[in-house]
Parts: structure tokens; sequence; C-alpha cells
């Protein structure tokens, strides 16, 4: 899948949607390092950053395989 595409189609509830989107931009970040700034602080944009938790979990969890 393209990358605007993961990040623009989403779930029409608000509260799924604005998580969906925050893990969209924090993986986004990953796939490309020149723009991580970017999408990490779209990913924090609407919640603030302990939305991230999640995703510092399963990235951990990625990397100690």
């Amino acid at each position: 899948m393209d990358e605007q595409s993961f990040l623009e189609e989403g779930y029409s509830d608000p509260d799924l949607e604005a998580r969906r989107l925050t893990s969209a931009h924090f993986w986004a970040a990953l796939k490309e390092p020149q723009k991580a700034r970017e999408h990490y602080e779209a990913a924090i944009a609407n919640e603030g950053a302990g939305v991230l938790e999640v995703e510092h979990h399963l990235a951990h969890g990625e990397l100690a395989r």
C-alpha cells in the first residue's frame, strides 16, 4: 500500500480514526527516516505523546525478535 493511502484511508468513527492515524504516522516514520520528525509530530498532534505508548511496545517487541 502506498504511503498516502496508508495515511488517508481510515475509519468513520473519530476515536478509532485518531488511534489508527497515530499508528499510521508512527510506522510511516520508520519506513521514511528523512521525514520521521514530520510523522512523529503528526502522530501526537491530536492526543499528545502518550498515544505512542502502544507503538513503543510493539516496536520494542519487533526489535527483540
